[in-house]
């Protein structure tokens, strides 16, 4: 029996999901078993990586969000839920309570 995914059931925000390593770093946290949580500042690049990772039986929900905006969208985390989730920013992770998707 192969071994069950590292991160299944939890959730992962990865801002800067566009480019090449928070992409990379979405993919790998969607093939562990997370729902993800793709943010990035141009919607055409997270948009594609949240396809890929659904193509391959992922969960993925990209949202356009500038970290630097204190006016634009937001990604929450909410202990709203009691599952874990992940969170990186182009490679750093940390764990917290649980993870929603929420606009202003």
């Amino acid at each position: 029996m192969p071994p069950s995914p590292v991160l299944e059931g939890k959730c992962a925000v990865v801002f800067g999901a566009g480019g090449s390593i928070g992409a990379a770093v979405a993919k790998e946290f969607a093939a562990e078993g997370a729902q993800v949580f793709l943010a990035g500042r141009t919607a055409e690049p997270v948009e594609l990586v949240a396809k890929e990772i659904t193509a391959n039986g992922g969960s993925a929900h990209a949202q356009v969000v500038d970290a630097l905006d204190a006016n634009g969208p937001e990604v929450s985390m909410s202990s709203s839920t009691p599952s874990d989730h992940e969170s990186a920013s182009t490679g750093t992770a940390s764990s917290r309570r649980s993870c929603r998707s929420r606009s202003s």
